[in-house]
């Protein structure tokens, strides 16, 4: 795995669906927006949401971050160890009241600069897009690169990043906003080290396409007689509509649009998001399914609506790398794995 998750924020209407938490309740909203239709706003005086993911040493962070304002310093984001059960952090990034954008390290009982950036790099009234890779090592072996809007204007080596009582690993991500006056965020992404996406994505426009006809592969039930897409392509979703399966092995794949992107964008990687529930609390297993060749991860639903997620860094039809004119031919949609 290279990317591990991206959200454009266009195509759902709560946070929990696809993000791991929202403990202060980070809304989506309709203005101000970079890419698509909709936007996260991180409320006044509240976190934004939280995505989980397995643990990591080096992880990288990509986000279009418009701060609302400065607050001494504005939190925009930070990478985080979540084993014990807490919401500790090794490493923040935040943009000082200068224009600079600051790497903090968690301390006992503060937030400690570790190094910063030139001023007035930043925007506070604007979309600023924010990247960084940490690596957290023992001792100050450490390493925190920064870049804004594609120029690195933080790099650090052999520092500490291993945050206070923390573990050796990043295993979440948390965005953050302006305490007194809420923060936004648009066209996020997380990458491990992987390639072909094992480093900086660049300042990515992420765009949600919905289908736009079936296949011959759809094998599910409607839950109205007729054509299975409609059922499946509203945004926001509409969960009184819906395909089903108990079968192992049936597919319910359908042709994607790309009538949002521009034509002569580079693709470096697709994620296929999948709304599922089950009506009962079963044992039930979907997965993604393209040209009826089925994805890496496999996803339990339960009984409430969440998003199953399959990041793909290249086409799984060619095994290269996606090639924007050929996504409406792919055949993509659930598979019930078990």
């Amino acid at each position: 795995m290279a990317l591990i998750f991206c959200d454009s924020y266009d195509n759902y209407t709560d946070p929990l669906q696809k993000w791991s938490s929202n403990l202060n309740g980070a809304v989506l909203v309709t203005s101000p927006v970079r890419t698509g239709a909709q936007s996260l706003y991180v409320q006044p005086n509240t976190f934004g949401p939280i995505r989980a993911f397995s643990y990591l040493s080096t992880v990288i962070v990509g986000t279009a971050f418009f701060p609302n304002g400065l607050y001494l310093p504005t939190r925009a984001f930070k990478f985080m160890d979540l084993a014990g059960g807490g919401y500790d952090y090794q490493i923040m990034i935040a943009i000082g009241d200068d224009l600079s954008v600051g790497v903090y390290r968690n301390s006992p009982g503060q937030d400690t600069l570790i190094g910063s950036s030139a001023p007035n790099v930043c925007l506070s009234m604007g979309w600023n897009y924010i990247e960084a890779k940490v690596t957290v090592a023992a001792g100050p072996t450490g390493s925190v690169v920064v870049r804004v809007n594609g120029v690195v204007v933080v790099n650090l080596s052999n520092v500490q990043t291993q945050g206070y009582n923390q573990g050796l690993f990043i295993n979440g991500v948390q965005l953050l906003g302006v305490a007194y006056s809420g923060s936004f965020h648009d066209d996020t992404y997380i990458c491990d080290t992987t390639p072909p996406n094992g480093d900086f994505l660049g300042a990515v426009r992420i765009y949600a396409e919905v289908p736009f006809a079936d296949t011959a592969t759809d094998q599910w039930t409607p839950s109205v007689a007729g054509p299975h897409f409609p059922l499946v392509n509203t945004i926001p979703p509409n969960i009184a509509e819906y395909v089903e399966s108990n079968t192992p092995g049936q597919v319910d794949e359908y042709l994607h649009a790309i009538t949002g992107i521009p034509p002569a964008s580079e693709v470096l990687a697709v994620q296929h998001s999948l709304l599922a529930s089950v009506n009962t609390a079963g044992t039930q297993v979907i997965a993604s399914s393209l040209n009826e060749i089925t994805g890496t991860v496999n996803t339990a639903p339960s009984v409430t609506p969440n998003m199953a997620l399959q990041p793909y860094d290249v086409d799984p039809a060619t095994g290269a790398a996606w090639v924007l004119a050929e996504i409406p031919t792919r055949r993509i949609g659930p598979v019930v794995t078990a």
